[in-house]
């Protein structure tokens, strides 16, 4: 690889010389570089999940996409979850160059004019920085709202990371100490060292959910539905999504 495409054409004409079949970026890297931001500006027809934490949005994403929706899953690009305890699992993250590029390959195979689905996002995920306009088209974009309540909620995440160790847990946990306050940080780690993740992760979640709250009044989205998972199941919770935006269209 090359900035300019020179070093690379060459490398590319000896390669061919001696039979092989080469393909080449026109342009250079850079010029990839340059296509790649371009694509960031593009007016896209993103279609916004949100809902609170532990709401299931990864599952339900994942679920529309094996119903042929058109998603682009930020957090698996990124290798992370967006939280304190977003890296937990997911493996190293890749450098933000690597991601854009990653992310303008994803957009490069959609129809620009089928929704593109998108989890609700802060600017940054992890150590990893979302593209400003894409990120400011985010912010515009309409919202479909996933709800379910508070103890489903923490069940879930108790499932999700139970059975990550307790260290790497408590380590999460005084990350956000501050943002949580001492004597909740202090409670939460309490409660995870006696094994009580669902009293830990009750702790937690009321940090975050003011943090959603905040958040949410602050962008001030339309919303173009809401649902309310009874049950947990993603499965049902795509099907009745698309159910309600058909019915939205209709009317």
């Amino acid at each position: 690889m090359c900035q300019g495409g020179l070093r690379s054409q060459r490398f590319a004409s000896l390669l061919d010389n001696d039979g092989y079949t080469v393909y080449r970026l026109d342009q250079g890297y850079k010029g990839y570089r340059r296509g790649a931001q371009f694509l960031f500006g593009q007016t896209l027809p993103l279609l916004i999940l949100g809902g609170m934490t532990g709401s299931g949005k990864t599952e339900i994403l994942k679920c529309l996409s094996e119903m042929g929706e058109q998603v682009l899953d930020l957090e698996g690009l990124a290798h992370h979850k967006g939280s304190a305890f977003g890296s937990l699992g997911m493996g190293r993250q890749p450098s933000t160059e690597q991601f854009e590029n990653d992310l303008s390959e994803k957009i490069r195979k959609f129809s620009h004019s089928r929704r593109i689905w998108v989890e609700d996002e802060s600017l940054s995920i992890g150590k990893i920085f979302l593209p400003l306009p894409f990120f400011e088209q985010m912010k515009r974009a309409p919202l479909v709202r996933v709800e379910m309540d508070r103890q489903n909620r923490i069940d879930r995440l108790s499932r999700d990371y139970g059975h990550e160790s307790k260290s790497l847990l408590e380590e999460s946990i005084r990350k956000i100490s501050k943002r949580l306050g001492s004597e909740s940080a202090f409670k939460s780690i309490e409660a995870l060292q006696s094994g009580d993740l669902s009293g830990a992760v009750s702790l937690i979640l009321d940090y975050y959910d003011k943090s959603y709250e905040y958040d949410r009044k602050l962008k001030n989205r339309s919303v173009l539905c809401r649902y309310f998972s009874p049950d947990g199941s993603p499965q049902r919770a795509a099907e009745a999504i698309l159910e309600l935006l058909e019915k939205s269209q209709d009317s």
